[in-house]
């Protein structure tokens, strides 16, 4: 009764705290008897592939991390990328306004010419915005393709 029951656990992949309950219940005297037996062998070889799974676990686990950490710096240089092409863009627009408004001799053609201005530069840096976040998604989506060719390899 005792071994069929051991047989049971090591067969349903039982817990090493499901195992501990029995022995504590049923006493692990009964299988130590003969160290050669059919048990010993069985549970010497789930518990190793329970520390494989637990290993297989633990390197999954670090290379996900490592896979956040890699995504977290491409979206970080983007972004330091994207402020230096905005404050350039901001500078352009302002020289380029400040330009124009010399060339005028009225304070309300000199404002509609800084309002004009203003609106191309932020006009082209929502364009510069939405051209960088494409650049991002096509390279990740080019990423993942990547890594789907290589596990069906």
């Amino acid at each position: 009764m005792v071994r069929i029951s051991y047989w049971i656990m090591a067969n349903v992949k039982a817990a090493p705290n499901t195992i501990k309950k029995f022995h504590k219940r049923y006493g692990q005297h009964e299988h130590q008897e003969d160290e050669g037996s059919d048990y010993a062998g069985q549970l010497k070889k789930e518990q190793a592939r329970l520390t494989e799974i637990k290993k297989k676990r633990e390197a999954i686990r670090l290379e996900v991390d490592r896979a956040n950490l890699v995504e977290k710096a491409k979206v970080d240089e983007q972004l330091e990328f994207l402020m230096n092409h905005m404050t350039r863009r901001i500078y352009e627009c302002g020289r380029s306004a400040a330009n124009d408004v010399v060339k005028t001799d009225t304070i309300g053609r000199a404002r509609d010419i800084i309002e004009k201005h203003l609106d191309d530069g932020f006009t082209k840096i929502q364009d510069d915005i939405r051209a960088a976040n494409k650049r991002l998604v096509s390279d990740t989506l080019e990423e993942v393709e990547d890594d789907a060719d290589e596990s069906e390899s």
